[in-house]
């Protein structure tokens, strides 16, 4: 195939179109255009054009994800997820994904550490946060250890949450059981908990 003619993408200077006499076009990036020395006239074959069209697919993800990077962390799995999203090729986002991890621009442990922080603030358990973060795609291990570690003092943590969101005395039987319901939905055991509600409970006079 010959190229009969180039056109610079209008919107991203960093893109152009070939055009070939089958009558078909090429989205190749101008560093390709230049890395290569191609311009009308030349001979292309398919492989070629193939190969440039998924790098450019790869870059045009890498730098969408970059550009999300740039606002907070993600998992891998969230950001091919967000890049998809956003019209990216699935493969492509994929590629781009694992290229920025490893540049060092991606970083899961992070991701982690930060997102377990805003669960623990907002009452989860570290328990809750783990499970959250292996749903966005952290392994277990990893997960783990960053919502653990975001939330050494387990016990302290119920107490802050119950003096939080407590109406009322915890001696009304109502309150005790709107308390006992928003700590199971945030992740923690019962069995993490009743002592605590107890101890409330007897400096109010009442106790199960």
């Amino acid at each position: 195939m010959k190229i009969v003619s180039v056109r610079l993408n209008k919107k991203d200077k960093t893109r152009c179109l070939l055009s070939l006499d089958d009558g078909s076009d090429a989205d190749i990036t101008v560093d390709a255009l230049v890395g290569h020395r191609l311009s009308v006239g030349c001979e292309v074959d398919c492989g070629l054009i193939a190969r440039l069209e998924r790098e450019r697919a790869v870059q045009s993800a890498s730098s969408r994800g970059y550009d999300l990077l740039s606002y907070r962390q993600h998992s891998k799995k969230e950001l091919v997820g967000k890049l998809i999203k956003k019209g990216e090729d699935p493969e492509a986002a994929g590629r781009a994904v694992e290229r920025l991890c490893d540049m060092g621009v991606l970083d899961e442990r992070e991701y982690a550490s930060d997102r377990a922080a805003q669960l623990i603030k907002k009452g989860c358990s570290p328990a809750f946060a783990a499970r959250e973060l292996i749903a966005k795609g952290i392994d277990r291990q990893t997960a783990q250890e960053a919502a653990f570690s975001r939330c050494p003092d387990a016990e302290g943590a119920v107490r802050a949450f119950i003096e939080k969101r407590a109406r009322g005395p915890l001696d009304d039987r109502k309150e005790r059981d709107r308390i006992t319901r928003a700590l199971l939905r945030y992740g923690w055991k019962y069995d993490e908990f009743r002592h605590i509600l107890d101890e409330y409970a007897r400096e109010e006079g009442f106790c199960e």
